[in-house]
């Protein structure tokens, strides 16, 4: 409650000589103001301590700004969900002003591009999403394709680096994930090659074959989950440097 969080924040400044006791009331000698997130109960707590302000944080209000503006084209937070999610075709995500491209070739793959993501429907990114997930999920949570990963990272003298689970609470782990899975792209599309790129390796069971198709991306899709991590690695700058400055 406020009060029992005000009454550990008292103990904590005296302890410290960040306040004093006069007359048995608290007076805070060091402090003028705290710095806190938005929950409701912690202005309220300040509230009870005398003499000092509350200064809501604004690396936390960026924070909540961001995971709102994502989350509309980011619905899925349950992992059931992301395995399970449908496939929208390409052609019916893409706005009309924006005609599909050809497909190219894998060694032909050109990352360095301008490419504006408005240009998508929201649905596209939000499948784009769900399959970077679905793959994320995938390969941690299975020992043989772990190894797989490492294994083409080692053949191809490629830095040995594991995925990252993003967590539906936190945007900046979704840019995260999308950080290290673009950082690691080449091994990760020998696992899960796009269908311009040809079949999956000879000797993998059917039922594998199933599970990494819903998971599979195209090399448009690679293209957005780029932009995607580039947009929300402008805001990652900002979060962070608005971290130090509070």
């Amino acid at each position: 409650s406020a009060k029992a969080l005000s009454e550990l924040v008292e103990t904590v400044c005296l302890e410290y000589g960040l306040a004093d006791l006069v007359n048995d009331e608290i007076q805070f000698t060091k402090v003028e103001a705290f710095t806190t997130d938005t929950t409701a109960v912690m202005p309220k707590m300040v509230r009870m301590l005398p003499n000092v302000m509350w200064i809501p944080c604004s690396a936390h209000i960026l924070n909540l700004v961001v995971n709102d503006s994502f989350s509309s084209i980011s619905d899925v937070t349950a992992d059931e969900d992301v395995l399970t999610a449908p496939t929208v075709p390409l052609e019916d995500l893409l706005d009309p002003a924006e005609p599909t491209q050809p497909t190219q070739d894998i060694n032909e793959m050109n990352m360095d591009h301008e490419l504006n993501v408005t240009n998508y429907h929201p649905e596209f990114c939000a499948q784009v999403l769900r399959k970077q997930r679905s793959m994320t999920l995938q390969i941690r949570t299975a020992g043989k394709r772990k190894q797989e990963l490492k294994r083409y990272q080692k053949e191809n003298d490629w830095p040995v680096k594991s995925v990252l689970k993003d967590v539906a609470t936190r945007w900046s782990s979704t840019y995260q994930l999308l950080e290290r899975n673009v950082e690691i792209q080449p091994a990760l599309m020998k696992m899960y090659p796009p269908p311009s790129a040809g079949p999956y390796p000879g000797g993998m069971l059917r039922k594998e074959k199933r599970t990494r198709e819903k998971a599979r991306l195209t090399l448009e899709e690679w293209r957005v989950s780029q932009e995607l991590r580039d947009i929300m690695g402008l805001f990652n700058e900002l979060f962070l440097f608005m971290q130090k400055k509070d």
